[in-house]
């Protein structure tokens, strides 16, 4: 995996700007370099035999979660991408097909975020092989590496520009399933944090837009707070 050190907001732009036009890119945002790609489930030491197991906690969001939810999933690929983007760990890893928001996620921050990692946009390269029809299998049947577009559901999915991967074993850090060509990885120095997330403001990408609901308006406005000092 190719590694791209980067130190301002204009090379990011810069290195978008060689990209070719035949071909698509996915991104994903990480706050620490540190974190490889990897789904949230693979990273949970779970015990075989556990009965909280990866199935045993989806099977308990859907039982729960339907009254909550404005849209009804049809099949488990639906709901798998909506427990993903509320935050139960699962088999998929998120990506956008906007920078910018990848550059969001990488920059976040909360009240009490003193870190000093630097931080990462990875980015898939795909000329083709993008599903976009659900597949006839269940999520947890799929051999192999798959890069989804699952319906948008939720409105959150929809302004993150989201799509999916989705792999047999979730242990495995997804650059070692595919051509080391496929994946690079591009490295920003922490100080830059601020300053980007100032300039992605500018463009209209803040909590708000990214998460269009009463959370998102309230983390904005929080943020607005942190950058202000």
């Amino acid at each position: 995996m190719e590694e791209i050190h980067l130190n301002s907001f204009d090379d990011f732009n810069e290195k978008f700007n060689q990209f070719e036009p035949d071909t698509r890119y996915f991104f994903r945002g990480v706050k620490k370099e540190s974190y490889k790609l990897i789904p949230t489930i693979g990273r949970i030491d779970i015990s075989l035999g556990s009965y909280f197991n990866e199935k045993t906690i989806f099977k308990i969001f859907k039982n729960q979660a339907l009254p909550f939810l404005s849209h009804r999933p049809v099949n488990d690929w639906e709901w798998l991408a909506i427990a993903q983007h509320h935050g139960l760990p699962t088999r998929l890893l998120d990506w956008t097909s906007n920078p910018l928001i990848a550059l969001y996620f990488a920059t976040e921050s909360d009240l009490d975020d003193i870190q000093t990692d630097n931080f990462s946009v990875y980015i898939l390269i795909k000329k083709e092989g993008i599903i976009y029809d659900i597949p006839d299998h269940s999520p947890f049947d799929t051999n192999e590496v798959k890069l989804l577009s699952i319906p948008h559901v939720t409105s959150r999915i929809k302004n993150q520009f989201g799509y999916f991967t989705i792999q047999e074993d979730p242990k495995i850090e997804l650059n070692e399933l595919l051509n080391p060509n496929r994946i690079r990885k591009v490295i920003f120095p922490n100080q830059l944090k601020k300053d980007f997330r100032r300039k992605l403001n500018t463009y209209g990408i803040n909590a708000s837009s990214i998460f269009p609901d009463v959370d998102g308006i309230a983390k904005h406005l929080r943020n607005t707070i942190i950058d202000d000092f």
